[in-house]
């Protein structure tokens, strides 16, 4: 069992479910959570000054975060790593929606000597997990228990208690998308279709995350004749889901 596991993720729900699946793998004794990475940063370099022993041995960092990302935190940290003695470093795994060519993001080719070992892309999963334990760490977890909600595949049936949380945070930026929208703020609309994407594709909600990616595709690729229509269609995905949720799985 390791010590401390970091995550780090700009949607506090799916940082939630990062934990409840560490958890009940049991991978580590102490898990912090942070949406802020500049928090995280902070938060670390304050353990370690107060006890050189205390620091993470594993973090999980989005990268795609808003105003200071995966990036800014990676270069903050290993300016700051570089002039300490680390009985043994800290493995960072990044976090992405997207798959490179590398396995490890060659963005991050930069990074491995601060400690950035692999890339995983959204939803982290039990295997995911295992799979870094077992070469960064030479050792293991096991849990199996896996159920369907129609739309949304939940691997763990801990994961339902955060279905409340999840739909509500959904709603929150659905809400700031459809306001941006009225503005035609397109930076904002990109940026709360991409964030629902992310969350949605850890709670494996595959409409949701479908809809949510047309939306960012359209602004990426300037065709936005069709854009109110997309949104349309997520608020759609979005409440067919969250009524799925309230008919079998006891979702208020």
């Amino acid at each position: 069992m390791l010590k401390k596991v970091v995550l780090i993720d700009d949607s506090e729900v799916v940082n939630d479910r990062n934990e409840v699946l560490l958890s009940n793998m049991n991978v580590a004794q102490k898990i912090e959570k942070f949406s802020n990475p500049s928090k995280a940063f902070s938060s670390i370099k304050k353990d370690y000054s107060k006890d050189s022993s205390d620091y993470p041995n594993l973090i999980f960092l989005d990268i795609e975060m808003p105003e200071f990302d995966g990036f800014d935190f990676l270069d903050q940290y290993s300016d700051w790593e570089s002039g300490l003695s680390w009985e043994r470093k800290p493995s960072i795994v990044i976090v992405s929606d997207h798959l490179f060519k590398d396995r490890n993001l060659d963005e991050t080719n930069r990074f491995k000597s601060s400690g950035v070992v692999d890339h995983l892309k959204k939803p982290i999963d039990a295997e995911d997990v295992k799979t870094i334990l077992e070469e960064y760490f030479d050792g293991s977890s096991d849990i199996d228990d896996r159920i369907i909600f129609s739309e949304i595949k939940l691997p763990f049936k801990p994961f339902i208690k955060l279905l409340p949380n999840f739909f509500r945070e959904i709603q929150e930026d659905f809400d700031i998308l459809q306001q941006a929208l009225v503005k035609n703020d397109l930076v904002v609309v990109r940026q709360q279709a991409h964030k629902i994407k992310g969350v949605s594709a850890s709670f494996y909600a595959v409409l949701q995350s479908d809809k949510a990616t047309l939306i960012q595709d359209s602004i990426d690729k300037n065709k936005t004749n069709n854009l109110k229509q997309l949104v349309t269609d997520l608020e759609e995905a979005i409440r067919l889901s969250y009524r799925y949720a309230q008919q079998n799985l006891e979702v208020e």
